[in-house]
Order: structure tokens, then C-alpha cells, then sequence
């Protein structure tokens, strides 16, 4: 390990063994006990904070979706979902379960905004999905009861039908040389 310590007109620099003392010269020049000449010393020190500028000081160019945090992305995406009043909801909202492995229909009523905001920012992070990837995506555990957990795909009808209503409001489109059976889909954020 060595470093070195700078005074005056004197640089010493030290390893584990011991030390090597470099007296002064002439024109920047050093030269040592053994009458060797060694590099000249930069004399235009910089303090470390001005070499590399802090990560705050730097200008970035943009905001993207992953600079932002999600859960306020999403909500932010659902209110804006919501207030335009463009995004088709179907009438079974209410009454729906999400998954074989709920128990009960959502307690949010917009449950269905948030479904779609958070399907929008998983295709724009991700590329290609279809209704079997969502389906995954918001899978959770199965109880089943005295015996050991499972995972459990989510909704297969609900995955469809945000993903329906989002292709009619113009976020997301299918792929352009995928096939029918596949149903790929990209984001495509216009907000």
C-alpha cells in the first residue's frame, strides 16, 4: 500500500516496510538519496470534491420511470386514468375476485385504475407480455389450509380486459409481427 503525504518542498512516500524520503529539486524535478531523477510533482492540486463532482451537483438529463418510486408512479398514473374518464371499466368490477388465490373481491374500488397503471409501467420496464405473463406477474400463495402453500396465477379474464381497455385508449399496441396466439404486448407511454 503506498500514499503520499505532501508538505512544503518534501514528499514522503511510505510503504509497509518502511520509508523512502525524496528531497526537493529543482524545476519540479525530484531527486532522491541515490541521486536518481524522478517525475516532476503536479504543483496544481486539486482538493478530491472539484476531481470528481458529487452525483448532486450534475445536471440529469430526465426523469424516466425507473428514476421514479413506483407505488407513486402508479398512483399517479391511476389518478390521471381515473380523472380523464377515457380507460373502459367493465360492470363486474364490483363483484370480481382477482385470483383463485383471494379470498375476497378488492376493497379498493378503483382497483381496476391501479390494475391498469401498474400493467402500463410493467410493459413499458419489460417489452413483450401477454395475458399469461400478467397472469403470473399478479399471482400470489394459495392457502390451502392445514396443507402447504402453492402459487397461484392471477386472473386470467381481469389480465385481458386491462389489457383490452388500454389497447383502445392507445398506451399499449400489439406487437406488429407477432402472431395472434401470442399477444405480445409494448408500451408505448404517450403521457
Amino acid at each position: 500500500m503506498m500514499y503520499c503525504e505532501k508538505s512544503m518542498k518534501t514528499v514522503v512516500f511510505s510503504h509497509r516496510g518502511g520509508h523512502h524520503k525524496v528531497i526537493g529539486g529543482e524545476n519540479n524535478a525530484q531527486i532522491s538519496r541515490n541521486g536518481t531523477r524522478l517525475a516532476p510533482l503536479n504543483t496544481g492540486w486539486k482538493p478530491r470534491s472539484t476531481l470528481f463532482p458529487s452525483l448532486s451537483t450534475r445536471k440529469m438529463p430526465g426523469v424516466t420511470v425507473k428514476d421514479v418510486n413506483q407505488q407513486e408512479f402508479v398512483r399517479a398514473l391511476a389518478a390521471f386514468l381515473k380523472k380523464s374518464g377515457k380507460l373502459k371499466v367493465p360492470d363486474w368490477v364490483d363483484l370480481v375476485k382477482l385470483g383463485k388465490h383471494k379470498e375476497l373481491a378488492p376493497s379498493d374500488e378503483n382497483w381496476f385504475y391501479i390494475r391498469a397503471a401498474s400493467t402500463v409501467r410493467h410493459l413499458y420496464l419489460r417489452g413483450g407480455a401477454g395475458v399469461g405473463s400478467m397472469t403470473k406477474i399478479y399471482g400470489g400463495r394459495n392457502r390451502n389450509g392445514v396443507c402447504p402453500s402453492h402459487y397461484s396465477v392471477g386472473s386470467k379474464n381481469v389480465a385481458r380486459k386491462v389489457l383490452q381497455a388500454l389497447e383502445l385508449l392507445k398506451m399499449i399496441e400489439k406487437d406488429p409481427n407477432g402472431q395472434v396466439s401470442s399477444m405480445l404486448y409494448l408500451a408505448v407511454l404517450e403521457t
